[in-house]
C-alpha cells in the first residue's frame, strides 16, 4: 500500500504524538509498504524549533527510508487560546499546498493525526476528488478540551464546533481513538460504530521493560545522596496543573530520603520553575528531556510516577506517558475523575496504577507516602502483565494495519 500520514507532530519529537506517529510510520514502513508523511517542522514540547530546522520553511528529509516533507508553521513564545489557533490554523494551511501537489501521485490511504483536526477538512476534499481511503486517528479531542479546560466559553458557537466536527468526521471511511471512553465520546458525537475502531497508543515492551535501577545514575539525579525519586516526565503543559507537585513537595521538604524529579519541557515549565523558586525548595530538580536511548534509564530509576491531569480532561485525553510507565512496571499515581477511562483500568485491573482525585494536594500526598511504604519490590508486576497482555507494539500496530488493508480494498469498513 502507498500511505500518506499527515500531522503536525512528527519524529523527532520525543513525547506524546509525535513520538506515537513517528514509531507508527517506521513500523507500517518495515511491513514493506510506501509510507510517507506531511508534518510541521518538530518543536514539540519545548514550543520551540529544534537544531537544524527552520519554521518558516519547507524542506524535505529522509528518516528510516520514510519520505517526509516538513512545512512552515507559527510557533508562539507565549501560549494563549488566540496564539495556539494561529498556530494550528498556519499549518493546516501551508500544509495544505503539499496535500494538494500529491493529486497526481495520491496514495492508497491518507490517514490524518488529531491535533490538527483543522487538516481534516481539506483531506476529505482530497481524498474525494482523488478516491484515496480516509482514516482520520484522534489522540486528542481539540473541541472538546478547548471547552473543558475553559480556553472557550460554551454557548452556540460550541454548538456551531461541534456540528462542524460531527458532519467532517462522518465523512471519513474509517475514524480512530486511543481509548474505549473516546469511543464512546465518537459515539455520542453521531459517528457510526461500524466506522469506528479502537487504536490505543503503546509500548515497545522490549526495550521498556523492568531493570535494576542504575546507582550512579540515580544519584546523578536526585538532590540528597541515595534519595527515592518522584518523577513527572513528559509535557510541561497547562493542562496538567503541575503546581500539584510543587505543594506537595513543599509538605515533605523535611523528609531528605526524597527528590521530585520533574523531566521534560513545555509552556509552561517556566512558570513552574518561577512557583517552586518561590517556596525555595530544595527537594525538587528540573532537567530537559532525556534521549529515548536513556529512557529505561530514567523510567527504572523512578520509586514512584506521576500522571497529572487537571479535572474535566480525562474523556478527551489519554495521557500517552502512563504507557511507558506500565511497560517498566513502574508504581504510579493517576489523577482522574470518576467513570473516566483511567477508573475503568482501575477498577478492572486492580494494582496496576493507583488512581486518585484530580488537584488534591492532600490526596496525592498521601499517595505518595501510602506506595513508599508499602513496597517493598522495585517493580510492579501486575503493571508489566498488563503492559504485556494489552500494550504491545507489534501486535496493536499490526492489528491497525490489517483494517487499513481491508479498508483500501473494499467499502464495507
Amino acid at each position: 500500500m502507498k500511505i500518506l500520514i499527515y500531522g503536525i507532530n512528527f519524529h523527532p519529537e520525543l513525547t506524546g504524538i509525535g513520538k506515537f506517529t513517528g514509531e507508527m510510520a517506521e513500523h507500517i514502513s518495515s511491513k514493506e509498504h510506501e509510507v510517507s508523511v506531511i508534518t510541521a517542522q518538530p518543536y514539540y514540547p519545548e514550543w520551540k524549533v529544534k537544531p537544524h530546522y527552520k519554521s518558516y520553511k519547507y524542506s524535505k528529509e529522509t528518516i528510516n527510508g520514510i519520505n517526509v516533507q516538513r512545512c512552515p508553521l507559527y510557533i508562539p513564545s507565549k501560549l494563549n487560546t488566540f496564539k495556539r489557533i494561529l498556530h494550528l490554523i498556519s499549518f493546516s494551511i501551508s500544509s495544505s499546498i503539499i496535500l494538494i501537489s500529491k493529486i497526481f501521485n495520491k496514495p492508497d490511504v491518507l490517514i490524518v493525526i488529531a491535533p490538527s483536526f483543522l487538516c481534516a477538512p481539506i483531506s476529505i476534499i482530497f481524498c474525494k476528488i482523488t478516491g484515496t481511503k480516509s482514516v482520520i486517528h484522534f489522540q486528542d479531542f481539540e473541541f472538546d478540551a478547548m471547552f473543558s479546560l475553559g480556553m472557550m466559553k460554551k454557548g452556540q458557537l460550541s454548538k456551531l464546533f461541534f456540528l462542524f466536527e460531527k458532519y467532517v468526521i462522518k465523512k471519513f471511511d474509517l475514524v480512530t481513538t486511543i481509548s474505549k471512553k473516546m469511543i464512546t465520546k465518537l459515539e455520542k458525537k453521531g459517528i457510526p460504530k461500524c466506522k469506528i475502531h479502537f487504536f490505543p497508543n503503546w509500548v515497545d515492551i522490549d526495550f521498556i521493560k523492568p531493570q535494576k535501577p542504575d546507582t550512579d545514575y540515580k544519584n546523578s539525579l536526585t538532590n540528597y545522596p541515595a534519595s527515592k525519586i518522584i518523577l513527572y516526565s513528559g509535557n510541561i503543559g497547562n493542562k496538567q496543573g503541575l503546581e500539584i507537585i510543587i505543594d506537595v513537595a513543599e509538605l515533605m521538604q523535611s523528609r531528605k530520603d526524597l527528590t521530585f524529579l520533574i523531566c521534560g519541557s513545555g509552556a509552561n515549565k517556566n512558570n513552574l520553575i518561577s512557583y517552586s523558586n518561590k517556596k525555595r525548595l530544595k527537594n525538587i530538580k528540573f532537567i530537559d528531556l532525556v534521549p529515548y536511548r536513556k529512557l529505561p534509564k530514567l523510567i527504572n530509576a523512578a520509586d514512584v510516577h506521576l500522571v497529572i491531569q487537571k479535572s474535566g480532561t480525562a474523556d478527551a485525553f489519554l495521557p500517552s506517558k502512563l504507557t511507558t510507565i506500565l511497560g517498566a512496571g513502574g508504581y504510579s499515581i493517576v489523577t482522574a475523575e470518576k467513570e473516566s477511562e483511567l477508573d475503568i483500568l482501575n477498577k478492572e485491573n486492580p494494582g496496576v496504577i493507583k488512581l486518585i482525585t484530580p488537584e488534591n494536594r492532600d490526596l496525592l500526598h498521601n499517595a505518595i507516602i501510602d506506595i513508599l511504604d508499602s513496597t517493598n519490590s522495585n517493580s510492579n508486576i501486575q503493571a508489566r502483565l498488563y503492559a504485556e497482555n494489552f500494550l504491545g507494539k507489534d501486535k496493536i500496530i499490526d492489528n491497525f494495519i490489517k483494517k487499513i488493508s481491508i479498508l483500501k480494498n473494499t467499502n464495507i469498513v
